[in-house]
């Protein structure tokens, strides 16, 4: 390969999330060592296509072309992609389908990827409009 990187990050489409990703890859080492995944629902495109969905084969290529050893799935709470905060009866119950979510797309992606390092991470949005990354054991 004539060019790799070390992380592909599986992440929603949902703009308000730039400025927060920025800062955690700053943080994480990964800014200009990373393919960046975009699509509505991150670990849900994972979950509803059993690896044939559009994630599937862009992790395919990074894997191939890049030689990734780390996926990072990253949902977020008040995602349209799940039905935002209202689909939920309260922000336990939506964090909670949220860490179900990435721990069903990483048991997927690691079957797959069994030499692949996965980190689940949720991106929080507050009441405020702050947002928050945090990892998912």
């Amino acid at each position: 390969m004539s060019h790799t990187c070390s992380a592909a990050l599986v992440r929603c489409m949902d703009f308000r999330l730039e400025s927060a990703i920025e800062e955690y890859m700053a943080n994480n080492k990964l800014t200009n060592d990373t393919d960046v995944i975009s699509i509505a629902g991150a670990a849900k495109d994972v979950n509803d296509q059993s690896m044939g969905g559009a994630v599937a084969g862009q992790l395919a290529l990074s894997k191939k072309l890049h030689d990734i050893n780390t996926i990072v799935l990253m949902n977020h709470t008040d995602c349209g992609g799940y039905g935002g905060r209202s689909a939920f009866e309260s922000r336990e119950a939506e964090w909670q389908n949220h860490v179900d979510a990435l721990n069903g797309a990483a048991a997927i992606l690691k079957a797959t990827y069994p030499d692949v390092t996965i980190k689940k991470t949720i991106a929080d949005i507050n009441d405020d409009g702050s947002i928050e990354i945090k990892e998912v054991a």
